[in-house]
């Protein structure tokens, strides 16, 4: 009702769901009938080319095994790490640093803020798979307007953390769709990763 990417179509005990972004689609559902009809109509409506499972969509990548779908941004994360040239960075085993917070009013002003904005956002598209980042996500993005060195710092934190986690992602399990059950290792952060059953 309220997301104009997203069409979802029931009908009886099936349903559908379809996924646009300008022309890229993603269609599921849970009769292939009905998705074989669907792909026919929209064939013969417009010009289009099926790609097979969904591997890569937008950045997210998804490697399957029998029981479940991995989603990862590795490749997005490779790319966020070279665009800031901390490819070659030491890793580190948390996104944010014990020790008290900063404020707008710490530190050195940037000259040029366009980085900081760049790499931030980039990092607010990267919490799809990495609910371990978010928190520390947030944290930086609350200097946007006037970033300064100690904020630069901050997010550079984040990039060492991600560096020495590149492929982790959210595992979507099959599993009763009336049961939603989420996990994270908070204690063990070279292990964080969360764990979503109700995947069908």
């Amino acid at each position: 009702m309220s997301d104009f990417s997203m069409v979802v179509y029931f009908v009886g005990s099936y349903m559908m769901v379809l996924l646009l972004y300008i022309d890229d689609v993603i269609l599921t559902g849970s009769s292939n009938i009905l998705l074989e009809k669907l792909v026919k109509y929209l064939g013969s409506s417009f010009e289009m080319k099926q790609l097979g499972d969904f591997h890569y969509f937008l950045g997210l990548e998804a490697v399957r095994t029998s029981d479940a779908i991995k989603l990862t941004q590795q490749k997005y994360t490779v790319e966020i790490l070279s665009k800031a040239k901390m490819i070659e960075c030491n890793p580190c085993s948390t996104p944010v640093s014990k020790g008290p917070r900063l404020s707008v009013d710490n530190g050195i002003l940037l000259t040029d803020v366009s980085e900081y904005r760049i790499i931030v956002g980039m990092l607010q598209y990267l919490c799809l798979t990495r609910p371990d980042i978010c928190f520390g996500v947030n944290y930086v993005s609350q200097f946007m307007h006037d970033p300064t060195d100690l904020h630069m710092k901050l997010v550079k934190r984040i990039l060492r953390y991600l560096k020495g986690i590149i492929g982790y992602g959210i595992t979507l399990r099959k599993g009763d769709v009336n049961t939603l059950t989420a996990s994270s290792d908070s204690e063990k952060n070279s292990n964080s990763q969360a764990n979503l059953i109700g995947w069908s």
